[in-house]
């Protein structure tokens, strides 16, 4: 049996439950790693980030390539696209969630509890969000899901991360 290590904190943790939970998959073990954040941990997950699949020891660090794996290995329902451009679209706005909102809110998150705030770098980065936002909001949807009209990839990477979003800029 395959497990995920994972953390219900973990936006990246929740792109790929989200997926296990939208597919139906039964045969994957969902758990906090053991030693998260220790040394130990960080000689068996050298990246020392969750989520993981462990697969009978093999690991797989990153979501997007944990959702990719999932994807080829449990193709149905399928969260990509019915064709080679729609697929694409779907990665590309998965993508831009995770390069220019995540990476952004992730080092904005660091001023919300730094003993000193620098007024000047939070308003940068909650810049560089917000302008992000206004860009990836002319590639998603206005049907309720982010690409296709239906729940894909874009979604599960999406979904996380925006909520997100809305919680770290009220602590701001």
């Amino acid at each position: 049996m395959m497990k995920l290590y994972s953390g219900d904190l973990s936006p990246y943790s929740a792109r790929v439950r989200m997926q296990i939970y939208a597919k139906g998959i039964k045969d994957i073990a969902i758990e906090m790693p053991p030693g998260f954040g220790t040394a130990q941990f960080r000689e068996t997950h050298p990246i020392g980030r969750i989520p993981v699949l462990d697969i009978d020891g093999d690991l797989i660090p990153e979501s997007e390539v944990i959702a990719e794996y999932l994807e080829e290995i449990y193709p149905t329902p399928s969260m990509l696209g019915a064709n080679p451009r729609e697929t694409a679209h779907i990665r590309m706005v998965a993508r831009l969630g995770d390069i220019y909102i995540m990476n952004n809110m992730f080092m904005l998150a660091g001023q919300s509890y730094a003993p000193q705030r620098n007024e000047g770098v939070i308003n940068l980065l909650a810049g560089q969000v917000v302008r992000n936002m206004k860009a990836l909001n002319a590639y998603i949807g206005t049907d309720g899901y982010a690409c296709s009209g239906r729940l894909t990839m874009a979604d599960c990477a999406l979904v996380p991360g925006l909520f997100l979003v809305d919680g770290l800029f009220q602590t701001l």
